[in-house]
């Protein structure tokens, strides 16, 4: 009887974390997903010279659909397709490590929108991004935002690292 029983547990606690999803499967699937998050403006400037202007401002808030789909099952290498509502679409090449998503670096405009129309501004960055999945519906993804831009004939760095992309199974 006690072999039965302990059969009968061992049985269902292997049935339970069999069904479990981790790597590739994890992450699969469409989500809608919110990006936010500020990036730093620093002057660049010559050694010895003047104190360079520093300032930082809120990035727009992005809205879209994002799916993941496996390219790769040896590899564990998934296309991350990111459609910004109103915006363009990203593709991007991830790998998957468990319960953590690796993105390759990819180019990205983001758009500043200030009170002074002098200052608005659309800039190409290269984001570094990695994420965690939670409860197997919503990931995390943390970026690190790093570009230069040209304003009123000043160059400044531009570099966050902030920004956060939570994205929702759907």
């Amino acid at each position: 009887m006690k072999n039965s029983v302990l059969s009968i547990a061992l049985l269902t606690l292997l049935a339970l974390t069999s069904c479990q999803k981790k790597g590739l499967g994890l992450f699969q699937g469409d989500y809608s997903y919110k990006t936010s998050g500020s990036v730093m403006f620093t002057e660049i400037v010559a050694e010895n010279d003047s104190v360079p202007l520093s300032f930082g401002v809120n990035l727009n808030n992005e809205i879209g659909h994002l799916e993941i789909a496996t390219l790769d099952k040896k590899n564990d290498s998934v296309l991350v397709v990111m459609n910004a509502l109103g915006g363009k679409v990203t593709v991007v090449h991830a790998r998957v490590e468990g319960d953590k998503i690796r993105f390759a670096d990819f180019p990205k405009k983001i758009q500043i929108i200030s009170f002074d129309p002098i200052l608005d501004l659309e800039s190409q960055v290269t984001v570094h991004a990695e994420g965690n999945m939670y409860d197997g519906n919503t990931m995390l993804v943390r970026m690190v935002y790093e570009g230069t831009c040209c304003i009123m004939d000043k160059n400044f760095t531009i570099y966050g690292t902030d920004i956060t992309m939570a994205a929702k199974r759907n």
